[in-house]
């Protein structure tokens, strides 16, 4: 798909207040826009004593508009060129560590970046657990961070989200990518990131609102319309090697099977890729 030249309105923590939700704005405590910080997910990892100390069902963020040292899933580098994309995240406490509901926050995360993409017209997709995919290609990346103390479970949800990503920096992206600027309508050609990043502020603080009550039951649905895999031909890349067979669907713990060989598998973290 050919990209559109976009206009991306800077980011400004008063617009990005002004444009969340009441029950977010009640949410969230404590909201800071950066220019640069190494990663987001470690300034707010670094807000957890300052979070403690409020009200259950409070909220942090942190929203940058460039990382020096971002982090994907497994150790990879997250490329977070500056004026380009989105990167932020969200931190909260779970109140009695229940570890069903632990091994379901990842895929969580997923579903609630999925709903709001929805929501502005595009047809997003989940690859498990949470890369977040249009057309087969990576739109966004999920990274959980957690802490897990005595009483309760803190809880990081990093976001990089493609907005207006520079051809140089995508270079150093092993995958098929692509951006904000690429897939909305050519209407579009102004993109306002307040209005992003409030978006998804939304549905995480909803979302986790309602799954830390709950568990995961109300977002299956949610999850089926999204899923990319289950039925599909896969590549299953672990430290043992590279394993094809046939994702059949989630383990109640959230672990992915697939069929090798005729065999069923269960695997708990491994990267996976469509087969072609």
């Amino acid at each position: 798909m050919n990209k559109r030249v976009c206009q991306l309105v800077s980011l400004d923590e008063a617009l990005v207040r002004c444009h969340l939700t009441q029950i977010a704005q009640q949410s969230l405590s404590y909201l800071v826009v950066e220019e640069c910080v190494g990663s987001t997910n470690d300034e707010v990892m670094g807000l957890r004593n300052k979070i403690s100390k409020l009200p259950e069902g409070s909220f942090v963020a942190c929203v940058a508009n460039q990382q020096s040292a971002g982090r994907g899933r497994n150790g990879r580098d997250w490329v977070s060129p500056a004026n380009a994309n989105i990167y932020m995240s969200t931190g909260f406490h779970m109140m009695g560590v229940d570890v069903q509901k632990i091994n379901g926050l990842s895929l969580l995360a997923g579903v609630a970046i999925a709903k709001y993409l929805h929501r502005i017209g595009l047809s997003p997709q989940i690859k498990w657990p949470n890369d977040i995919l249009i057309d087969e290609k990576k739109l966004a990346g999920v990274l959980i961070d957690s802490r897990i103390s005595a009483d309760s479970l803190y809880v990081v949800v990093g976001i990089g989200l493609n907005v207006d990503m520079p051809e140089e920096a995508a270079s150093e992206i092993a995958q098929p990518w692509t951006d904000l600027c690429r897939v909305l309508s050519e209407s579009n050609d102004k993109i306002d990131r307040n209005l992003l990043v409030a978006g998804l502020l939304d549905s995480i603080i909803v979302s986790f609102l309602e799954y830390a009550h709950a568990g995961f039951d109300s977002f299956v649905e949610d999850w089926k319309k999204y899923d990319l895999l289950s039925g599909r031909e896969v590549v299953v890349v672990t430290q043992a090697g590279d394993q094809a067979g046939k994702v059949i669907g989630l383990e109640e713990n959230f672990a992915l099977r697939v069929v090798v060989n005729e065999v069923e598998q269960v695997f708990y973290a491994a990267d996976v890729k469509l087969k072609l």
